[in-house]
């Protein structure tokens, strides 16, 4: 009974001591981090040293100064100590000196309620020293009771704040001879509760004493401000600081009941900052090297904090300062004197700084004329004797200068105009100053589908071949309206008036010995934003007249870029260029103030547009160049080219040139489709009627625009996320009729790319010629590679590693695999699509772990849902049963399964794995001798192209959005479920296994094996 109890007693009494410990540690931890959050921030950036640096601290021999200086002296700094008690400034200096071993610190005497001192005080400082770095106004009182200093200024007002205003004047000149300089104020959070009582600034009518020291630090704050705006030119900043609550001898005056003279100690070790804390900011805006030149600013706890709002106050803050110049006796040497003659040009700038600014001011100007003007085209040697050339809009601006530098080198001109008058006087101006005769006047008016049938069929009755085609003329900021054509009238203009002339006078630029077309476009097609239900802006919410402008010349490069492809082969290049920022009659629509245009056009001409002769230089380049005879479709700015990945997105949208290209062929109606439906239907007008070609034509328009829906279901999700780059990542490609597709958007996105291809001497000159002409890339690599052998997949993975570091992209693209067997014995269709992609991703897993995050992506069909099961059978893959379809759907559905079973096993490496169907293109199901027959367009409606094929796989690719998705099966951009078969457990074991058998792969012998065991199971 008797050990029971004390058993029981033993056991209270153990819980009791825990409970207690508990409580104490809780407790202690509590106080710990209420004293960490009391400290505040802290400046640790002890290495910046201030070496030969002068600094004057006011009350300095304890506290926040004290620390201050003692931080200061271990920097380096030469410290004068301003202390009012000398014999107590004294122990504190000797106590720095120990401490830090720097014997440069002095003590010096101020009073500063007394301006006799602050005078005296300057006076034997200007006589020791030359210069000064920082000045800290650091002095103090507080709570003190109502006492005047020796000029009869109530004390917080005149120490904290007037004394210090007088003393930072008195040393402004030195301070701005050691430029960079600092001053730093020390205010305080009491600021907030101040306001300037201009009526009685001493305070003499009512006396409160947290009121007189919250008025002197905002007015220390308020003096800041003023102060930084007057130091604006110069390079002494000027900034306040609120050191935080911290126990000092400032609060000698505060009257304190004695219990809390008993735990004021305590509470002040966990709620109250220590001096060396309360330094800290101060420290940092005296020393920090990154706010050198940031001046006005007030800081707390070392961070900028915003000052209270009557701070902000810039008539008070006026008032303040002129009040202070008066009060301190300094109206004669206001900030400025203004009453001598000179004297802001004597400030600011002394003669000698004056003439080299000049000299440097000019210089600048020069190059930055030089850059404005922008690349000239120097070749004033190429002559155009015998060429024909058409110029729009060459009355004025860019085409009259184009018009007078090829007439300049003889060639036959006709400036093609809308107002006949002001052109034959730009006619007869060209012809007096270059001589050339051959300048002729043609009226034009791009406004009027009707005027460019009549223009182009009036010159073809005039020339028989044309050598260059410049369409240069345009409208610019007009306000919406719809042309007689029902367009608007900036696309009309600028866009679909010059596209018509152009294919009108096709074949005369096929009949020069080498034609050009120059289509003149705009740096505003960045602001381009084309809306493919409403091309002509008919809705008011859509349309801006930069918007109009941006996508009349966004379609100028996009057709530019097309027609380059459609003529490719031919004679005829075409170029799209920028000519540059120019004051021309184009923008006589803009409705500018007469004032402000007054104002702004010298600085305008000066520092943004370019002169007219400098604006035609790239027409020019691109019409003359002989550099330039093989280049076509590329854009062109300051004389030279714009490299493809430099373009603006907006000229790289494959969708929108493709809708474009569509939209402006039905808007010149049915003469271009004539035109373009080739020799046939020309045969077919001689001998049909002209009525039976028109209806015909009628006929093919209107289907086009009413199966333009199902067209667009057909064609698929396309991935639209341009702007998404891959520099520095390595990809490969294997086969299939969509791989140079993926291949082209890769290479567009800058990654380097490698295509695997089956017979590289044959096909890859000119695989690597379409990329190279579609996006500019060189980074784009062909390697043999033979999916229907396993040899040549080992020795393409050995290429590779020898070869390349990385991998950061795998896509896997099936062929359509011919009939029969390998000589392995393997179907053909088996062999291409599943074999020789498994072997190949299983030799490349290390290398894209290395990589990671990297992605596989493999290539299935929907049709895997079809695909017989085998599993129980041996050699499946050889079975006489399996024909050739059904290998086809095997393949298929074993690529499903190999992607989700290689999903669960790449788990935590980095390496996510999906497969997709591309969809049905007619290069994969249709034979090449009826593609040969069929309209591409006409294709569309009925087949993916093989770019629209290729967007599933891009996105798995390239996405950021599917960067942690893994085991999925994608379809037109989306993801689509699995048929049941392949979520066959059974089916998943046996793929894995046999494919491992017919490889003769050891999954022990990967390396990515050996840190991740889990894929052996």
């Amino acid at each position: 009974m008797g050990l029971d109890f004390l058993s029981y007693v033993n056991a209270e009494v153990w819980i009791i001591f825990g409970a207690a410990l508990a409580t104490f540690l809780l407790l202690f931890v509590i106080l710990y981090n209420i004293r960490q959050f009391a400290q505040g921030g802290q400046y640790r950036k002890s290495h910046i040293r201030m070496d030969g640096k002068v600094v004057i601290i006011t009350g300095a021999s304890s506290g926040i100064g004290y620390e201050t200086a003692l931080d200061l002296a271990r920097r380096g700094a030469k410290i004068y100590m301003a202390c009012r008690n000398y014999e107590k400034a004294e122990i504190a200096r000797l106590e720095i000196v120990r401490k830090t071993d720097n014997s440069n610190i002095f003590n010096r005497t101020l009073d500063l309620a007394s301006f006799e001192s602050i005078r005296s005080f300057v006076n034997t400082f200007l006589d020791e020293e030359t210069r000064l770095d920082v000045l800290i106004n650091n002095a103090g009182v507080f709570f003190a009771p109502y006492l005047l200093t020796k000029e009869g200024h109530e004390m917080h007002f005149g120490v904290n704040y007037l004394g210090h205003f007088l003393l930072t004047q008195l040393l402004l000149d030195t301070l701005k001879k050691s430029e960079p300089s600092r001053i730093v104020n020390v205010s305080s959070y009491f600021h907030q509760f101040g306001h300037i009582n201009k009526n009685d600034l001493d305070s003499r009518q009512t006396y409160d004493r947290t009121q007189a020291y919250s008025q002197s630090k905002l007015a220390l704050i308020m003096f800041t401000r003023y102060l930084a705006h007057q130091l604006r030119c110069s390079r002494v900043t000027v900034n306040a600081v609120n050191p935080g609550s911290v126990l000092t001898n400032i609060t000698r005056h505060m009257r304190i009941h004695r219990l809390a003279h008993a735990v004021g100690p305590i509470l002040s070790t966990f709620f109250i900052k220590t001096p060396r804390s309360g330094a800290q900011t101060s420290i940092k805006v005296a020393v920090e090297p990154k706010i050198e030149f940031i001046s006005g600013k007030y800081y707390s706890d070392v961070k900028e904090e915003e000052v209270a709002p009557q701070a902000k106050d810039e008539q008070t803050s006026e008032w303040l300062w002129s009040e202070s110049l008066r009060l301190t006796e300094l109206w004669d040497r206001n900030f400025l004197n203004f009453s001598e003659p000179f004297s802001l040009l004597r400030e600011y700038f002394p003669l000698d700084q004056f003439l080299l600014g000049a000299g440097i001011v000019a210089v600048g100007m020069y190059f930055i004329r030089r850059y404005v003007e922008g690349g000239q085209f120097r070749k004033d040697h190429v002559k155009m004797d015998g060429k024909v050339v058409i110029i729009t809009g060459a009355n004025t601006g860019i085409g009259k200068e184009t018009a007078l530098d090829l007439a300049r080198r003889k060639a036959k001109i006709y400036l093609a105009c809308r107002d006949r008058k002001r052109c034959e006087a730009a006619r007869q101006e060209i012809i007096a100053e270059t001589g050339n005769t051959k300048i002729y006047n043609r009226h034009l008016d791009l406004g009027s589908l009707a005027s460019v049938r009549e223009f182009a069929e009036a010159f073809a009755k005039e020339e028989k071949h044309l050598d260059v085609l410049i369409n240069n003329a345009g409208v610019f900021y007009l306000p919406h309206s719809m042309t007689a054509d029902g367009c608007e009238i900036h696309m009309q203009v600028n866009h679909l008036g010059h596209f018509l002339l152009t294919h009108l006078l096709l074949d005369l630029l096929r009949k020069a010995p080498q034609g050009r077309i120059v289509n003149v476009s705009s740096l505003a097609h960045g602001n381009a934003k084309i809306d493919k239900d409403d091309l002509h802006l008919q809705k008011p919410k859509n349309f801006t007249k930069w918007k109009a402008y941006g996508n009349s010349k966004l379609a100028q490069i996009l057709t530019t870029q097309r027609l380059a492809e459609e003529l490719k082969g031919t004679n005829v290049t075409v170029y799209s260029l920028h000519p540059g920022v120019i004051y021309t009659e184009i923008g006589r629509n803009m409705s500018i103030p007469k004032i402000l245009e007054w104002l702004l056009y010298p600085l305008m001409v000066f520092f943004i547009n370019k002169s007219l002769k400098s604006g035609a230089q790239t027409t020019i380049c691109c019409a003359v160049d002989p550099d330039l005879a093989t280049v076509s479709g590329k854009y062109f700015s300051d004389c030279k080219e714009v490299k493809y990945k430099k373009l603006m997105r907006q000229a790289k949208d494959e969708d929108t040139k493709d809708f474009i290209w569509r939209e402006i062929c039905d808007s010149i109606s049915c003469e271009f489709c004539v035109e373009n439906c080739g020799k046939m239907l020309n045969q077919i007008t001689k001998t049909i009627s002209l009525p039976f070609c028109i209806i015909w034509s009628i006929i093919v328009g209107t289907l086009k625009r009413s199966l333009a829906p199902l067209r667009t279901y057909v064609q698929g999700g396309q991935f639209r996320k341009s702007h998404v780059q891959l520099e520095g990542k390595v990809a490969v490609i294997t086969g299939g009729p969509s791989a140079l597709e993926i291949a082209v958007d890769l290479a567009r996105r800058e990654a380097r790319v490698i295509i695997g291809v089956k017979n590289p001497k044959d096909d890859a000159e000119k695989i690597l010629e379409v990329i190279a002409d579609r996006t500019g890339s060189t980074n784009v690599h062909i390697e043999e590679l033979n999916l229907a052998s396993f040899d040549s997949v080992r020795g393409f993975v050995k290429k590779f590693r020898e070869k390349e570091e990385r991998l950061d992209i795998l896509i896997n693209c099936s062929n359509t695999a011919p009939f029969g067997k390998t000589p392995e014995g393997i179907k053909w269709a088996m062999m291409d699509n599943f074999y020789g992609h498994f072997l190949l991703t299983l030799n490349l897993l290390d290398v894209l772990k290395k990589s990671s995050p990297s992605r596989i992506v493999i290539q299935t069909s929907k049709l895997h849902g079809h695909s017989m099961e085998f599993w129980n059978k041996l050699q499946w893959w050889n079975l006489k049963d399996l024909c050739h379809f059904s290998g086809y759907f095997m393949s298929s559905l074993s690529n499903v399964i190999f992607t989700q079973l290689l999903a669960k096993k790449l788990t935590k490496t980095g390496i996510t794995v999906n497969c997709y169907h591309e969809g049905y293109t007619a290069q994969r199901l249709l034979p090449q001798c009826l593609l040969r027959f069929l309209n591409p367009t006409f294709l569309e409606f009925f087949f993916k192209t093989p770019r629209s094929a290729a967007q599933t796989a891009i996105r798995l690719a390239v996405d950021p959005d599917l960067a942690e998705v893994s085991g999925k099966f994608f379809s037109d951009c989306k993801e689509m479920e699995v048929s049941k078969k392949a979520n066959n457990t059974d089916a998943a074991k046996f793929i894995w296994q046999n494919a491992l058998q017919v490889t003769s792969t050891s999954i022990e012998d990967l390396e990515i094996t050996k840190k991740f065991p889990e894929i052996k199971d």
